[in-house]
């Protein structure tokens, strides 16, 4: 059993934790495993729905950039949002893009 494998079997059993590092496999890529951004923002929505906000910022950046989606900002802004109130990195800073490009916000360099 390879180590994708293990943590599907895991998070079948709706591990939060699981569920966002299966996100982040398949975001990024591992090994054997190819980039598939529709597999990823499936595994980042479970996560969320089980309580992992950490994911938000995942799917804020699938919605940005659309990745395996259509791109939608409003989308982007609310996620990137929801993980910068749970003191996520990467919330923070999609909401600093979002803020510098005036994206779905009025552009402020602060």
């Amino acid at each position: 059993m390879d180590l994708v494998e293990y943590y599907e079997y895991s998070a079948d059993k709706d591990q939060p934790s699981t569920l966002q590092l299966l996100g982040q496999i398949f975001y990024e890529g591992y090994n054997e495993t190819p980039v598939d951004y529709v597999q990823a923002r499936s595994y980042f929505e479970k996560a969320v729905e089980q309580g992992a906000v950490a994911s938000n910022g995942f799917l804020g950046e699938i919605y940005l950039f659309g990745l395996g989606v259509e791109r939608d900002t409003s989308k982007a802004f609310r996620y990137f949002r929801e993980a910068a109130q749970s003191g996520s990195s990467m919330g923070n800073n999609g909401l600093g893009v979002l803020y510098r490009d005036g994206i779905e916000v009025l552009a402020d360099q602060e």
